[in-house]
C-alpha cells in the first residue's frame, strides 16, 4: 500500500484522465439523466458526477484520497459503456469541501450516504474502492446493506495492516538512499520508492496514534469501526491485489527487490483476509501492476467488475 500522494503522477496523466473523463459528461449534467455538481453534505459540499440512469446496479466508484481524473480514468470509461457510474471526491479531496474538523470512517461513509440523497442518486450500487476507499466501502456497506450489491476492492487498506507493516518495518529498516529509476507506465507516481518512504511515515505516525491522514480522516478510528462491522454475508466481492512490489518497479536491484517482494507479500496477505468477509469471494492478483491496477491493469479489474455485476444481476456465485 503506497499513501503517497497522485499528485505526483507523471505530466501525461492529467490530460489523458481529464479527456476520458469529460467524454464521460462531467461537467455536462444537463445533458438527459446525467447528474453532476457540488451537493451539500451538512454544510459543506462534494464534488460527484454520474453519467446516464443505465440497467442493473449503477457502479459507485471510491478513490479515497485520490482525485476521480487521478484514480478511475480507464475504469470509469470503460465501465460507463454499460451501466451507470458514478465517482465522487471526499471531504478534502480537491474540488470538494474539508469538512469541518477531522473525521473518522463512518462519517465519510454517512458524508456519502448524504451526497447520494442530495443528489438523487439510487441504488443498488456496486462499489469499487482503491486504497483507503475499501475502508469507506465496507463501512457504507454495513450501515446501508440494502443498497449494495457486490463490492470489488482495489489494492485496499486492511484494517491489520498497519500494525504488521510496523513490526515489519523496526525488524527489517527500509534502504531508501537511491529513490531508483522512474517506471514507464504512465499511470504510475515516477518515484515508487518515495511511496514507500510514505508509507513507513504513515505507519509510524498511526502506531502511535497520530494516525490523522491526508483530507482531516483519520484511519485508524475507521479501521477500529470496520473491525466492529458485521461480515458480507453472500455478497459478491472480488479483491484485487498487485503482485509487484515498488523496489522491483524502481529498478533498485535484486537485493532491495527481494526485500520489496517480503513487504508487499504482507500486503497480499492482508488483503487476502478480506475474502474472508463474504462466502461469495475471491481474490485476483496483477502481474503487471504495483499500485493503482485499475489503471496500471484495468483489464484485470474490469474483469473483477464484471464478474460482480452478473452475479449482483442475478447469478449465484462468482466463477473460480
Amino acid at each position: 500500500m503506497n499513501p503517497v500522494s497522485r499528485k505526483s503522477v507523471s505530466s501525461g496523466f492529467r490530460p489523458l484522465a481529464l479527456a476520458l473523463l469529460s467524454a464521460l459528461g462531467i461537467g455536462w449534467a444537463a445533458q438527459t439523466g446525467r447528474t453532476g455538481g457540488r451537493f451539500d453534505v451538512g454544510g459543506y459540499r462534494l464534488d460527484l458526477h454520474c453519467t446516464a440512469p443505465a440497467p442493473g446496479p449503477t457502479v459507485l466508484l471510491l478513490g479515497g484520497l485520490e482525485e476521480a481524473t487521478e484514480a478511475w480514468p480507464v475504469t470509469a470509461y470503460d465501465v460507463a459503456r454499460t451501466h451507470r457510474v458514478c465517482w465522487y471526491a471526499m471531504a478534502g479531496v480537491s474540488p470538494s469541501d474539508p469538512a469541518p474538523g477531522v473525521t473518522d470512517g463512518v462519517a465519510r461513509a454517512e458524508e456519502l450516504h448524504r451526497l447520494l440523497i442530495r443528489a438523487g442518486v439510487k441504488g443498488p450500487f456496486v462499489l469499487v474502492a482503491y486504497r483507503f476507499g475499501s475502508q469507506i466501502a465496507r463501512l457504507y456497506t454495513d450501515r446501508h446493506r440494502t443498497n449494495v450489491a457486490g463490492m470489488v476492492l482495489v489494492n485496499p487498506w486492511q484494517e491489520d495492516l498497519a500494525p504488521a507493516l510496523d513490526a515489519f518495518f523496526r525488524q527489517n529498516p527500509p534502504v531508501l538512499d537511491d529513490l531508483g529509476s522512474a517506471p514507464a507506465n504512465r499511470y504510475t507516481p515516477p518515484s515508487p520508492l518515495g511511496g514507500v518512504r510514505a508509507l513507513q511515515q504513515f505507519v509510524r505516525a498511526y502506531t502511535v496514534g497520530a494516525s490523522t491522514w491526508k483530507a482531516g480522516w483519520n484511519i485508524r478510528a475507521g479501521d477500529a469501526q470496520v473491525r466492529r462491522a458485521a461480515p458480507l454475508g453472500e455478497l459478491p466481492l472480488v479483491v484485487v491485489t498487485p503482485h509487484l512490489d515498488a523496489f522491483s518497479v524502481a529498478q533498485a536491484g535484486t537485493l532491495k527487490s527481494m526485500y520489496g517482494q517480503r513487504l508487499w507479500r504482507i500486503l497480499g496477505d492482508s488483503q487476502a483476509r478480506l475474502t474472508r468477509l463474504s462466502h461469495n469471494s475471491d481474490q485476483v492478483f496483477s502481474e503487471v501492476a504495483w499500485d493503482a491496477v485499475q489503471n496500471e491493469d484495468p483489464g484485470l479489474v474490469l474483469g473483477a467488475l464484471r464478474r460482480v455485476l452478473t452475479v449482483a444481476q442475478g447469478s449465484s456465485a462468482l466463477g473460480r
